[in-house]
């Protein structure tokens, strides 16, 4: 027996239902995190929330949908880490340089949702053998990039140049930094943020005696 749905589509769930899908979401992530993809099955998941398999079918109707359900888990708690910092920069270059620096700060103080994430997105795979579509939420998270980019253009702090290629830029370095880090926990993330914060300061500055 599945939850009812709603006229508008929408799964209509109760407070309890909701409860036990997060539980089964953050076991997930823990077991995933721990054996990879591909060694969380449904079965050690329900191992370490401490219910059958059953119930996990009963919420979820398989690992594909409880995997997209990690991966947004994951790509909205990073998004409520970083928007704060975002929304209280004074201008896009500030804007730019927090989406950066607090976007390597989830990445230190979340290691077992980076783990997963990272895991999901090189192994995971839907029920045709292809990679699920976008688990991480890229396209989102580069049209955010490219919005700070245009306001940059347009208050004359940044110069001309493709706002797509260069927040495409931005996303794939950040993602990078999650297998170094998975390869070498030591690595230093504050000083690997001043580093790439200073290389897209340069790269979208405007040039001296532009700015308005």
């Amino acid at each position: 027996m599945r939850p009812d749905h709603q006229p508008d589509g929408q799964v209509k769930r109760s407070f309890i239902e909701e409860a036990r899908r997060a539980q089964i979401v953050a076991c997930a992530v823990e077991v995933i995190a721990e054996v990879g993809y591909g060694q969380a099955s449904l079965a050690r998941i329900a191992q370490r929330a401490g219910i059958s398999k059953g119930v996990i079918s009963y919420h979820f109707s398989g690992k594909e949908e409880l995997i997209q359900e990690v991966a947004a888990y994951v790509v909205a708690k990073a998004r409520g880490h970083m928007r704060p910092h975002i929304e209280a920069a004074p201008d896009p270059a500030g804007r730019l340089r927090a989406f950066i620096e607090s976007n390597l700060d989830f990445i230190g103080t979340h290691p077992h949702e980076l783990r997963a994430l990272a895991d999901i997105l090189i192994n995971a795979r839907d029920g045709n053998g292809a990679p699920l579509s976008d688990p991480s939420g890229q396209s989102g998270a580069i049209q955010s990039l490219e919005r700070i980019l245009r306001q940059g253009q347009q208050a004359g702090q940044f110069r001309p140049f493709n706002t797509r290629v260069m927040a495409a830029s931005v996303r794939a370095a950040l993602d990078a930094v999650s297998g170094q880090l998975i390869a070498d926990p030591d690595l230093d993330l504050p000083a690997y943020a001043t580093d790439l914060i200073d290389l897209f300061e340069r790269a979208t500055r405007a040039e001296s005696g532009t700015t308005s």
